[in-house]
């Protein structure tokens, strides 16, 4: 809603959802749509549901694109087949071109998949590096899945912060000059503020996942021998 993009939302694990997913009923508020778009696999019950009462379109598009597409412009693409909208040269003209101050960073050091973490230690020795390279002020962000993993016992000497939902979370980033983290949601708010970030992949390909924004840099590695070489030299160059 910040980026003008879209005029509201609604939780989808919330209460009111439930008769939505089981093909009963349309949440209170999105009655009588002009039209939808439904980005799941096994949908047909919902789409029929919505078709009863949408004067237009309702487009079921399967959730992962079936050739090495980035997701954004996958789903920017099918959404065209059905309503009349432009889609940008780059994606990432849609968002803030932010050019922060100061010497303050955000980093991430999960996600919601343990899988695509790299390990606390890691983040623990880029803190290190940047406190050396100058940067004054450093903060770990700690939502429910890092919570719930343990990982604030792992920074016991750095500034956490435990964002109570995604609006504080935007809140906190928009003060950053550097973000770093592994893929995940918060990377890529981090993105479409405009925040200049450094976006660690592990398991998943950022040529279809990665992170959409002004001034991102993808950084591939199968361990961390791999990545922090390479996270250091990027943080050297932007320095």
């Amino acid at each position: 809603m910040r980026f003008g993009l879209i005029d509201g939302f609604m939780d989808g694990e919330s209460r009111e959802s439930i008769g939505f997913y089981a093909g009963a009923s349309l949440p209170a508020g999105v009655e009588n749509p002009e039209g939808a778009v439904l980005w799941i696999k096994d949908g047909r019950v919902m789409r029929e549901r919505i078709q009863e009462t949408a004067s237009g379109p309702v487009v079921l598009i399967d959730p992962v694109p079936g050739n090495r597409i980035h997701v954004s412009r996958y789903y920017c693409k099918s959404i065209r087949e059905q309503f009349p909208i432009d889609i940008p040269e780059a994606l990432s003209d849609l968002f803030s071109d932010r050019r922060p101050a100061g010497r303050s960073v955000f980093i991430h050091p999960g996600s919601g998949s343990e899988k695509k973490n790299f390990s606390p230690g890691m983040f623990k020795r880029t803190a290190e590096f940047l406190r050396h390279a100058g940067w004054t002020k450093i903060w770990m962000v700690m939502g429910p899945a890092e919570i719930e993993r343990g990982l604030p016992r792992w920074f016991p000497e750095e500034k956490l912060v435990f964002p109570k939902d995604t609006g504080s979370l935007a809140d906190y980033l928009e003060n950053a000059s550097l973000y770093i983290g592994n893929d995940s949601g918060v990377s890529h708010l981090a993105g479409y503020l405009g925040i200049p970030s450094i976006v660690l992949y592990k398991t998943t390909d950022p040529a279809m996942w990665g992170v959409v924004g002004k001034k991102v840099c993808h950084v591939s590695a199968a361990g961390e021998e791999e990545a922090y070489p390479k996270l250091v030299e990027i943080i050297k160059g932007w320095i």
